[in-house]
């Protein structure tokens, strides 16, 4: 849990003309892992790289012609940083000099300007695992195969799988009586055939059948089973017939905001709010966590709903190529990438037809399993890259 958040207290001169200001810089504790938060008004991507002898983590803010004295004390008791630091490096470079207690793998990521904050650069920081040695005499013993600890395999991915209405609400209704519960299920059930035929993918869905389930708690199965990603699969209706095309939605800032205090009530309550049990923290470090939390959730659910438009638009017609932003309930895990896909509209007779076909259901189905899949390569891609380059 977080332990503790130091607001160090930035002084800024300007080196040359107009400068990018660094507003506030705060330093938490989260477990093992420390965060350091630089908040800017306006977007900056720093070069990052470590040093050793002794250990060190350091940005270059390109352009940034500012002087900022960090404090050196409110450290968080137990973190990886010792000393936080900066000079201008040239005329045109900040360079900050994060000290280390030893070596650290470590992740850094922006997230953009939203409604009422600034601009931030997120450094995560967490100890390298180290295989444990192996005691001598340990060593020379020849235990049988089957005896011997063998090293873990990673943790499978687990997607969740979303088929919405159910039950008493069939959704929307086509003019051949197409129900949406009925086609949604049928593709969500080849996704899940499609995606459990990768090694390493777990899939996992709110139904299975013809039952009816609240949103609520199709979102509370996804954080039950500790999803990764978390799609929502529907068909939509309009009533002008010739409307027609896929959708891909991602929850919207205003309903984020709206969602974020929500979700502080439930921390007030005590209860887990992305991994976390926040009732004891400070209000304002409660509610930066939850902002944290949200605004990273935000920005892999834009990534992965990107993965799938891709996919989806070489096999189907899509209404609009760009991501589109609702307030979906479905969408509104804390903690977990989530999008929603609209596959076609059945009041449109065409899409209607093509729907009911389980050819083109298997199309679909593996669209949507190639996006998927796509996204969470690249996000271990950049995982392997960050880890790699901390070695």
């Amino acid at each position: 849990m977080l332990k503790t958040i130091a607001l160090l207290a930035v002084c800024l001169w300007p080196a040359l003309g107009y400068a990018l200001k660094m507003t506030d810089v705060r330093v938490g504790q989260n477990g093992h892992e420390t965060r350091v938060v630089f908040e800017l008004d306006g977007a900056a991507k720093p070069k990052t790289f470590t040093l050793e002898k002794p250990n060190r983590l350091v940005l270059d803010f390109p352009s940034l012609n500012i002087k900022p004295k960090l404090s050196k004390t409110n450290l968080p008791e137990g973190g990886l940083i010792t000393t936080l630091r900066s000079g201008q490096y040239n005329t045109s470079t900040v360079r900050m000099v994060l000290e280390l207690t030893g070596p650290v793998k470590y992740n850094v990521f922006t997230i953009p300007a939203g409604k009422g904050e600034g601009y931030r650069v997120v450094v995560d920081l967490n100890p390298p695992i180290h295989k444990a040695k192996q005691p001598a005499q340990a060593q020379k013993e020849t235990t049988p195969p089957k005896k011997r600890e063998v090293e873990k395999a990673p943790p499978p991915i687990v997607v969740i799988i979303d088929p919405g209405h159910g039950g008493i609400d069939p959704g929307a209704l086509g003019e051949h009586n197409t129900r949406e519960k009925d086609v949604v299920l049928a593709v969500a059930k080849l996704v899940r055939q499609e995606l459990e035929n990768t090694p390493g993918v777990k899939v996992k869905m709110t139904r299975t059948g013809d039952q009816f389930i609240r949103l609520q708690d199709r979102v509370a199965f996804a954080r039950k089973q500790h999803g990764d990603v978390f799609v929502s699969i529907h068909a939509d209706s309009h009533h002008v017939s010739s409307v027609r095309g896929g959708s891909v939605y991602v929850l919207s800032e205003q309903s984020s905001d709206k969602e974020a205090a929500r979700l502080a009530d439930v921390a007030n309550r005590g209860d887990e709010v992305a991994g976390m049990m926040l009732k004891e923290e400070p209000a304002e470090v409660r509610d930066i966590l939850i902002d944290l939390a949200q605004r990273e959730t935000l920005n892999q659910s834009a990534l992965l709903a990107r993965g799938v438009i891709d996919e989806l638009s070489r096999i189907t017609y899509l209404r609009s190529h760009d991501i589109k932003f609702a307030g979906f309930r479905v969408l509104k895990a804390p903690d977990i990438p989530s999008i929603l896909v609209e596959l076609a509209y059945l009041s449109n007779p065409t899409e209607e037809r093509l729907l009911r076909t389980r050819a083109h259901q298997l199309k679909v189905a593996k669209a949507l399993s190639e996006g998927i899949l796509k996204y969470m390569k690249g996000r271990q891609a950049a995982m392997l890259t960050q880890s790699v380059q901390t070695r």
